[in-house]
């Protein structure tokens, strides 16, 4: 077993050659998922415990995707409660935010909001994840003719939200179908550029003045139907769920960053 870290790649006519410290070897080609070194200027930062406790309520059978129920912080801060069982779930603590570091998601905290919010006390903690997510409209990264990027800096991530897990599972199908033919010369366009468009106002709400970008998200929640929501985030949007999403949004506020963004074009 390699250490991941310490390879390096290095496009040639014929190949790659894939090398580290202690050995040396060519391949045909390379589908490299490894991370880049990213000047995000916000990034979603996350900490989740998955839980197997005792049988809950219907009530729980429900995911709670954004729950914002901490308001005191100006941070964009919400909480997921994923039920995958009647007795197990997954809660997850994520912030959008400025650092990249993961100090301030703290486990103690999330056991505390199990105990206040869900009233669960008796449970055991089965595994446990943290991670970052460059929030980004600059995350894509071509390597080389050989070489293709694959994965969340390849362009696949949502920069406004992080999703990537559908927009990866198109990005695979594409390749495994042209496998045959070696034609990884990989142009998917996971997303319109309308939707970066409002991404770009969005990343603009939350990183000047992220208590808003809570009200916004919020209502978005409150006012939209949720299948118009959920195709949103996903990239699947007809043009009357995008028109659907931008009259919910506070007007005053969308038109401030939508000039500061046409600003910065």
């Amino acid at each position: 077993m390699y250490d991941v870290k310490e390879l390096q790649l290095k496009d040639m006519k014929d190949g790659v050659e894939v090398s580290s410290s202690n050995f040396k070897l060519h391949c045909n080609h390379v589908f490299d998922s490894s991370p880049v070194n990213l000047n995000s200027s916000i990034w979603q930062v996350f900490k989740g415990l998955y839980i197997e406790h005792e049988n809950l309520d219907s009530i729980f059978e429900i995911p709670h995707l954004m729950d914002f129920t901490d308001q005191k912080k100006d941070e964009f801060h919400f909480m997921y409660f994923l039920p995958f069982t009647n007795t197990s779930s997954l809660i997850e603590s994520t912030y959008f935010s400025k650092k990249e570091n993961l100090e301030k998601l703290s486990e103690d905290y999330i056991k505390q909001f199990i105990k206040d919010e869900y009233k669960i006390n008796s449970y055991n903690i089965i595994s446990k994840e943290a991670g970052k997510i460059p929030m980004s409209l600059h995350n894509k990264f071509q390597s080389g003719r050989y070489i293709t990027k694959i994965g969340s800096y390849s362009g696949v991530t949502r920069p406004s939200t992080g999703y990537t897990f559908l927009n990866i599972q198109k990005q695979i199908d594409y390749l495994v179908k042209n496998i045959d033919t070696k034609n990884y010369n990989f142009r998917y366009k996971p997303h319109s550029k309308y939707l970066l468009f409002m991404d770009k106002i969005y990343l603009s709400i939350i990183e000047n003045d992220a208590k808003k970008g809570k009200i916004i998200t919020f209502r978005m929640f409150e006012k939209i139907n949720r299948n118009t929501v959920i195709k949103f985030l996903s990239d699947i949007p007809t043009i009357t769920d995008i028109f659907k999403i931008i009259f919910s949004l506070p007007k005053l506020i969308f038109i401030k960053h939508l000039l500061k963004v046409l600003r910065n074009e």
